[in-house]
C-alpha cells in the first residue's frame, strides 16, 4: 500500500523554497522504476532551475505515462501535474491533479497540490477548501497546508482566520519559517492601526522573537535580518535599550559591509542604528562611504542632511555648555 502521507511531504518539499523540510525521495514501490526515476529527477534543485532540461524530462515522462498500469494512473497524473507546476503551467497542473483525484479520490497529495495550483490561478476560495480538506484528512504533518490556508485567507481578506491557521501551524511546528514570516507580515500590517503604545511595543517584541528564530535557521536571509534590525531600532532608547541597539548595529554592519556599501537600504540601516546610539562620527563615515557608491540615492541624501542637523545641534549644545561654564567661572 502506497504511503500518501510520505508522498504529500515529498511533493511539498520538492516544490517549496529553501525553508521546506523533510525527505526528497518518494515512497515508490521497487517495481515502479519509472515513477521512482521521475521522482528523483524532479526533486533535484539543479534540474528545477534549468527549465530547458526540466521540460525535456517532463516531455519524456508524459510520453511514457500511458504505459503505466491502471492501478498507478493516480500517481502518474500526480507527477505529470507536478511537472506542469514546476514549469509554471498551473492550468495543466490542476487538470492533471484532478485526473489523479478521479483515479484515487481523497488522495491528500493530489488535494494539496491542486490547492496550490488553484491558489496560483487566483482561485483562492476553492484553494482554501482544498487545504481544509487536506487538514481534515491528515492526522499529523498538517502545518504546511495550514500555512497555505492562511495565505489564501490573507488574500480573501480574512486576517483573523489567517492568524488562527498560523497559530495552529506553529503549535505543530514552532520553527516553520514560512508561517513565522507570514505571521510577522500580519502583525506589521496591524501595527499602524494600534493606538495603545504598550500593545504596539509588545507586538514588536513578538516580531523580534520570530525574526530571531528565522535568522538563526537561515543566516543567509538578508531581508529577515534587515527587518530584525529595524524592529530592534524602532522605539529603542539609547540608554534603556542599549543591548537591542547593539544587536541591531551588529546586524546592520554585517549587511552593509558584505554588500560593500553598494546596497543603499543596508547602508541607511547601518546609519540609522549609529544615529540612534549617538555615534555621529561613525555615522558620518558610513554615509560618506555609501554616497561614494550611490551618490544620488534619496535615502542616503536624506540621511546626510539629517546628520548635518544632528551635528549642528550637538555643536550648538557644546558651545552653550562652554558659555555656561565660562559664566560660572566669572561669578
Amino acid at each position: 500500500m502506497r504511503n500518501y502521507l510520505i508522498l504529500f511531504s515529498i511533493f511539498f518539499c520538492a516544490a517549496s523554497s529553501a525553508y521546506a523540510e523533510g525527505s526528497l525521495l518518494p515512497d515508490a514501490e521497487p517495481e515502479n522504476k519509472a515513477l521512482s526515476q521521475i521522482a528523483s529527477q524532479l526533486a533535484d534543485p539543479a534540474l528545477q532551475a534549468d527549465k530547458a532540461k526540466l521540460k525535456g524530462v517532463c516531455t519524456d515522462f508524459s510520453k511514457r505515462k500511458a504505459q503505466f498500469p491502471r492501478g498507478l494512473s493516480d500517481d502518474a497524473e500526480l507527477y505529470a501535474g507536478y511537472c506542469s507546476e514546476l514549469l509554471g503551467d498551473y492550468k495543466s497542473a490542476l487538470a492533471a491533479y484532478e485526473k489523479s483525484l478521479a483515479a484515487k479520490a481523497n488522495n491528500p497529495t493530489a488535494l494539496f497540490r491542486s490547492g496550490l495550483a488553484l491558489a496560483q490561478l487566483e482561485r483562492c476560495s476553492e484553494a482554501a477548501n482544498r487545504f481544509k480538506e487536506v487538514i481534515w484528512r491528515l492526522s499529523e504533518q498538517s502545518y504546511e497546508p495550514r500555512y497555505h490556508l492562511a495565505k489564501c485567507q490573507v488574500t480573501l481578506e480574512q486576517p483573523a482566520a489567517a492568524a488562527k491557521s498560523l497559530k495552529l501551524a506553529l503549535e505543530e511546528n514552532p520553527q516553520y519559517v514560512p508561517a513565522l514570516k507570514l505571521r510577522n507580515d500580519l502583525r506589521r500590517k496591524a501595527l499602524p492601526e494600534l493606538k495603545d503604545a504598550k500593545i504596539a511595543a509588545g507586538i514588536r517584541d513578538k516580531m523580534i522573537i520570530d525574526y530571531r528564530t528565522i535568522v538563526a535557521q537561515h543566516p543567509e536571509d538578508t531581508d529577515s535580518k534587515a527587518e530584525l534590525a529595524r524592529l530592534l531600532i524602532s522605539g529603542s532608547d539609547p540608554v534603556f535599550d542599549a543591548e537591542k541597539l547593539k544587536e541591531a548595529q551588529t546586524i546592520a554592519a554585517e549587511l552593509a559591509q558584505k554588500t560593500e556599501f553598494k546596497n543603499a537600504e543596508f547602508a541607511r540601516l547601518y546609519f540609522d542604528v549609529l544615529l540612534a546610539r549617538r555615534y555621529l562620527e561613525e555615522a558620518k563615515g558610513v554615509i560618506k562611504r555609501a554616497l561614494e557608491e550611490t551618490p544620488s540615492d534619496p535615502r542616503l541624501l536624506e540621511a546626510s542632511l539629517q546628520l548635518e542637523i544632528e551635528l549642528g545641534a550637538e555643536l550648538a549644545a557644546r558651545e552653550q555648555e562652554q558659555q555656561e561654564e565660562q559664566s560660572e567661572q566669572l561669578r
